[in-house]
């Protein structure tokens, strides 16, 4: 089956449920309860905007040093909750291999728009800046929500009145 702009998946927590290497390759994925998604099938996803809720084991830092090497700009956003390795006992070492840049607020704007009625706040994310010029931000929010969003549009000042995604 091929699916090309939007596909939502919610399957129920099944802890004998397995499924081998699945390719994504659309506009908009989002799974509710991704405890079934393997590295593999994460580091293979085409997608141009993903949301993922519910895995604990999901290597962001491959994903993003994926994204770095690629040179993919079909890419927008990846939103992932529910995700234990990125939390206050356990940082991420973005130093380690990468060349990660604090905020500056000549380069890109604070907040970037992921709906038409919800932002990300970037303000203390780690910014990356790929070979031919694109530009990323891995942040988290409040409740270790983790965003690693990418800045076709590095302003975006309608984002400022848009209410805060927190979920």
């Amino acid at each position: 089956m091929e699916i090309s702009k939007r596909l939502m998946l919610y399957l129920k927590q099944n802890d004998y449920f397995k499924c081998e290497f699945v390719q994504f390759s659309m506009n908009k994925l989002i799974i509710m309860r991704a405890f079934w998604i393997t590295k593999e099938t994460f580091l293979a996803m085409d997608c141009a905007r993903i949301t993922l809720h519910g895995n604990k084991d999901l290597p962001i830092r491959d994903f993003v040093s994926q994204w770095l090497s690629s040179r993919n700009t079909r890419f927008e956003w990846l939103k992932m909750t529910g995700n234990m390795r990125w939390n206050n006992e356990e940082q991420i070492n973005w130093n380690d291999g990468f060349e990660p840049m604090k905020w500056n607020s000549a380069i890109r704007g604070r907040n970037f728009r992921i709906s038409s009625y919800q932002r990300v706040d970037c303000e203390k994310g780690i910014d990356f800046l790929r070979e031919d010029g694109m530009l990323a931000t891995v942040a988290q929010s409040r409740s270790s929500t983790i965003y690693f969003i990418v800045w076709h549009k590095r302003f975006q000042p309608e984002a400022d009145r848009l209410q805060l995604d927190h979920r």
